[in-house]
């Protein structure tokens, strides 16, 4: 296959505070790896604690075994504590073969924090960090794995891992095979049921779905609204914030949008659970317009978009924390202290996903893989695989085996929903060869706009649907 170089509960628990820091919101990890909140609720500090998140939503998918997480690990600890040292090997050891396929995307994760890049993220600061991520990602041994890296920074990486990553790709990988189960049964008009063993998630899926997770993050590090101060604007219109989808093939790009499809999802539950109960008296209005609903409470309708859009761009940490909050006022409470707008600077990882910036990405930052595309070169499913460079079965079939660079708006939205690009060739074996590309040109007929956009930019059309 060719390949083109790449361019630029409610139970009693022992816990043990993680202090990932960011504003608001406390993680706090159990001896188990569950994660827990608390949200302040008096000046004094007191906490009312929230059951762990053990929804439905993340039941059935068995993640890889982290040894757990030692009681005073704690993310602000220096690297010359003494009292630390003596278990830092092991849990480095562990992390190493825990991240194994997608180390460099946790190592970018971990130095794209203000704490690591600077508290000011200039252009520069960016591109100097996003030429780094393109070295490490090239070659395997131009990043220190974990066994060499600080205790506190060890510390920080299986906190996050924990508490943050491995929740999240449970709930994913629940919430998305639901989406492809319903999604098959009715597009194929076949009766197809997930058994117990389908609804776990094999290696290959898990990492697919890992590196999403960590870019997807790395992404808002640089460009959301983070403990950072962000200075300076993109050169154009999400071509700058553009430039960070040149590090990853296409369908990896494709698979950050599955996962900003389900994280915005997220948000908009959350804010069906409390927008009624949002006190406008309590919202800080210099990150949330002026808007109320006739009743005088908060009207969080009125531009939901916008909404969502400002808490997917506070990074993942956030929505982990809010996943984890049950009782109700305590969300209220939450969604009070931590709404906000969209950012000023930067766009949204979704508005650099849309087609005008993927057309100025293309003019401003060209790469080998667009000029793969542009030559008509031939892309095959090899089979399921750890390596990134191996497209997916269904990412082949959408495109009839034809190289193509586009992702985001330019593929269909309802396939977002399903993670296609997550899933391995079992995944797709009750509805064949031949129903896959029938089901992927039916989705194309349907996504008329896409279909004009990538015929304008290439001179074809995706299976040479008709529209």
């Amino acid at each position: 296959m060719m390949q083109p170089s790449p361019s630029g509960s409610g139970r009693s628990v022992e816990t043990a505070q993680a202090t990932l820091s960011d504003d608001d919101l406390d993680v706090t990890l159990d001896s188990e790896g569950s994660t827990t909140a608390s949200t302040p609720t008096t000046a004094s500090n007191n906490n009312t604690t929230v059951a762990p998140l053990t929804s439905s939503h993340d039941s059935g998918i068995p993640m890889s075994t982290l040894p757990d997480t030692p009681s005073h690990i704690e993310d602000g600890y220096t690297s010359d504590d003494s009292s630390l040292s003596y278990d830092s090997n092991d849990t480095s050891t562990c992390l190493d073969r825990e991240l194994d396929g997608f180390c460099v995307d946790a190592y970018a994760n971990l130095k794209s924090r203000p704490t690591d890049l600077g508290w000011a993220r200039f252009n520069k600061t960016i591109e100097d960090f996003q030429n780094s991520y393109h070295g490490w990602l090239a070659a395997s041994d131009s990043h220190p794995c974990a066994e060499s890296l600080p205790p506190s920074r060890v510390r920080w990486m299986a906190a996050y891992h924990i508490s943050v990553a491995r929740p999240l790709v449970r709930r994913y990988g629940s919430w998305a095979l639901k989406n492809l189960e319903g999604g098959l049964s009715s597009a194929a008009q076949i009766n197809i049921t997930l058994s117990g063993t389908d609804g776990e998630l094999s290696r290959s899926e898990e990492v697919r779905i890992f590196r999403a997770l960590y870019r997807y993050d790395t992404y808002h590090h640089l460009y959301g609204q983070n403990m950072g101060n962000r200075c300076g604007y993109s050169g154009y219109g999400g071509g700058d914030n553009g430039a960070f989808f040149n590090l990853f093939n296409p369908w990896d790009n494709e698979g950050i949008s599955c996962f900003d499809t389900f994280i915005r999802q997220q948000w908009g539950y959350i804010f069906d659970r409390v927008r009624d109960d949002i006190n406008p008296k309590a919202i800080n209005f210099n990150h949330c317009g002026d808007i109320y609903a006739p009743d005088g409470s908060y009207d969080l309708y009125q531009d939901r978009q916008l909404y969502q859009t400002g808490m997917v761009s506070r990074g993942l940490k956030m929505i982990a924390r809010f996943l984890t909050i049950h009782d109700h006022q305590d969300l209220v409470a939450a969604m009070e202290r931590c709404l906000i707008g969209p950012g000023e600077t930067d766009d949204s990882l979704q508005d650099s996903l849309h087609p005008t910036s993927q057309r100025q990405r293309r003019q401003v930052h060209p790469t080998a893989r667009d000029q793969a595309e542009q030559r008509g070169e031939r892309m095959s499913f090899a089979g399921d695989s750890l390596l990134s460079d191996e497209p997916p079965l269904a990412w082949v079939a959408l495109w009839g085996g034809r190289y193509a660079n586009f992702y985001g708006d330019l593929v269909p939205k309802p396939l977002k929903q399903w993670g296609f690009v997550m899933w391995d060739a079992r995944r797709w074996a009750d509805v064949g060869e031949d129903g896959l590309k029938d089901l992927f040109v039916k989705h194309w007929k349907a996504d008329h706009q896409a279909v004009r956009h990538i015929s304008h930019y290439t001179g074809w059309k995706p299976l040479d649907v008709e529209i």
